[in-house]
């Protein structure tokens, strides 16, 4: 049976990066300009405590934003898909992921309330579909100053969820 994910002591997240940088207005699309890269975090460690995970977690990320993974890991799928056959493709995504505890996006919305045909909207949620090989997926949504957390996964992951 997998591990359960409580219990590690590092947790591998891979997040997606929108590599045109900057806010996407309205009419634009972010078209196929996304990597990823891959992060080590605390996980459930008795010897931190959640303000030195928080601050751990931060430093890691700071430190990962500022390597070129995101940019490499596009054109290389980029190339890959151009270029290999499919089943080679579908082999080197799933080993890619392998390791990933998690994937966690976010999607800025607007920070102000919007109408679809006449009704206010009163929340937005995103749903993050689980990569091969990753068996979370965390969303995080701003809309009308609130945020919203998304869970998808497998129920071996998260039996209590």
């Amino acid at each position: 049976t997998p591990q359960r994910l409580a219990h590690l002591s590092r947790v591998h997240v891979a997040i997606p990066v929108h590599l045109k940088g900057g806010v996407i207005l309205p009419g634009e699309s972010v078209g196929n300009s996304i990597g990823a890269f891959l992060v080590a975090l605390p996980g459930e460690r008795p010897d931190l405590t959640p303000t030195q995970r928080l601050q751990s977690s931060h430093q890691e990320l700071y430190r990962a934003k500022r390597r070129p993974t995101a940019f490499l890991s596009h054109y290389i799928a980029k190339l890959a898909t151009q270029t290999l056959p499919t089943s080679w493709v579908s082999y080197m995504f799933a080993r890619v992921n392998n390791g990933a505890s998690c994937v966690v996006t976010n999607v800025r919305g607007p920070d102000h309330p919007i109408h679809l045909q006449g009704d206010k909207v009163e929340a937005a949620f995103g749903f993050v579909p689980l990569a091969p090989g990753i068996p979370i997926g965390v969303g995080v949504a701003s809309f009308n100053g609130k945020i919203q957390l998304t869970l998808t996964a497998q129920p071996w992951a998260v039996p209590d969820a």
